[in-house]
């Protein structure tokens, strides 16, 4: 199954509740399959090298 999420950034604001997580493409292989997934990660909480000042503080990072 394949799916996708299409995100205007212009029509959201990137540190409500919401959307404070990250997205990444993860890669698996075995000598003769690959295989291709979504890591999601969210954090709730303070973290302070993270720039998580608060329990849903997301960190105003630019992309």
């Amino acid at each position: 199954m394949t799916e996708r999420e299409r995100i205007n950034l212009d029509d959201i604001n990137p540190l409500d509740y919401p959307n404070i997580r990250v997205q990444q493409v993860a890669t698996g292989s075995q000598p003769k399959n690959t295989g291709y997934q979504i890591l999601e990660t969210l954090i709730i909480g303070r973290h302070t090298p993270s720039g998580f000042k608060d329990y849903f503080d997301g960190a105003n990072m630019p992309l």
